[in-house]
């Protein structure tokens, strides 16, 4: 990078980090925080979610029971 010129992205970093003296009431407000998820409420009324069509097969949990990727975590 060229001293003193700026790049986008660096100019990005400057205008969107935190800065506390910049937020409303001076620091975040917990008790009123947004949704962590996005909404879509009208998506069920314009995309139903249907059953899948396919008939047969393996049930699920027997599959998932055969799997041979089984891991152990260390606790």
């Amino acid at each position: 990078m060229i001293q003193g010129k700026e790049g986008i992205g660096d100019l990005f970093h400057q205008e969107t980090k935190y800065r506390r003296e910049a937020m409303q009431r001076g620091g975040l407000d917990w008790a009123h925080q947004p949704s962590p998820y996005k909404e879509f409420l009208y998506a069920v009324k314009y995309f139903p979610i249907r059953p899948p069509d396919q008939e047969g097969g393996k049930p699920i949990w027997e599959t998932i029971a055969q799997r041979r990727s089984i891991r152990e975590s260390p606790n």
